[in-house]
Parts: structure tokens; sequence; C-alpha cells
């Protein structure tokens, strides 16, 4: 069977990407467990790594994301840096792989879920689909409920209303952690 992959890319509120932002600061501080905050994760969004890449410190892909206060967005040709991300690799079958296309292709446009941002800061979760309205989504929403389109996690749906640090360790069963989304070495120009 041929098997392909999505890499989700995570960005964690000490990396340069990120605006020194109280809001940025206030994610961060959301992330749930014991840790030190800084290198908690505040976003992330999936990566379908082109097949004809090269080891290089960009990597370029079609790419899905959202963020805050934006649309769902779709960028054929996006480039990611290994100094700029943490990246964690899904193995997909060719099917699985198709669904989840499907699924965020048909979100693009889609707007940002700010009451479901907010609800961070209560017991309560709100999914961002509501009777009569749109769905909207945040970051990890849409990652996950991309995820669970595609059936990675088998019969069992994992949680979409959840912050972009749980969906990184979430994904520890399933994938590995690289700092590469693609590597394909030249060993023949290896010298010994």
């Amino acid at each position: 069977m041929n098997n392909t992959k999505v890499v989700i890319a995570f960005v964690a509120e000490s990396s340069d990407l990120t605006e020194r932002h109280w809001l940025n600061r206030y994610a961060a501080s959301l992330a749930p467990g014991e840790t030190d905050g800084r290198d908690n994760i505040i976003h992330c969004e999936c990566f379908f790594p082109r097949a004809d890449t090269r080891v290089s410190s960009k990597q370029t892909g079609q790419a899905y994301g959202i963020y805050f206060g934006g649309a769902v967005w779709r960028h054929d040709e996006k480039q990611y840096s290994n100094s700029d991300y943490i990246f964690k690799t899904v193995t997909l079958t060719p099917v699985q792989k198709k669904n989840m296309l499907q699924f965020l292709d048909k979100q693009v446009g889609k707007r940002f879920n700010h009451l479901g941002y907010a609800s961070f800061l209560t017991p309560c979760k709100i999914s961002g689909n509501l009777p009569g309205f749109e769905r909207r989504f945040y970051c990890s929403q849409l990652t996950m409920a991309a995820l669970n389109h595609s059936g990675v996690f088998a019969q069992n749906n994992m949680p979409e209303n959840i912050h972009p640090h749980r969906v990184f360790e979430l994904l520890n069963e399933i994938s590995t952690v690289c700092s590469h989304p693609v590597r394909h070495v030249d060993y023949s120009s290896l010298t010994f």
C-alpha cells in the first residue's frame, strides 16, 4: 500500500514567528499540563510537503490553517523553516489523505471561532458548530477536525475543541517528531 503523510506544523510561543503580544502570552498560559510557558505550543496547521522537495532549511508544499481573527486559508506554496516550527509527521493512506484534503478544501474561507477561543477561560468549550450558523474554527479545531475526518484515529475520533498544545501531545501516539518535514538524502554525494 502506498502511504503518504501530513505534517502538522506547530509554533511555540518562543518562536521568532510570534509577535510579542499579550494574546500569544495568554494562549501559551492556557496550555494544558505542567509546562514552562515560553515553549508552549500556541498554533498549529496542516502541511502536505511537495514530493520533489530536497533537504534544505526551508520546505514547501500545500498548507491549510487559520489565524486569530482571520478565515481558513489554503496556500499551495507555503514555506516552512526548521528554525521556526516543530513538525509532527502522521502517515496517511491515499484515501485518508484524499478525505483530509477534501475536508480542508471545504473549510477554506470559514471564519475564526472567537467564541470557542474565548471559552478556554471556562470549563465549557464551544465547538463552533452552532445551529443556523456556518461552522467556525480556531487553529487546533481545524487541525483535529481534519485528522478526525481523515480517519487517522481509527474508530475513535478525538476531541476537536482543544488547545494547540494538547494537539501536540495527542499526536505522540500516531506521529513522529522531525526537524525536517521532508528528508530526501542523496547518499551518492556523501564522501567518507
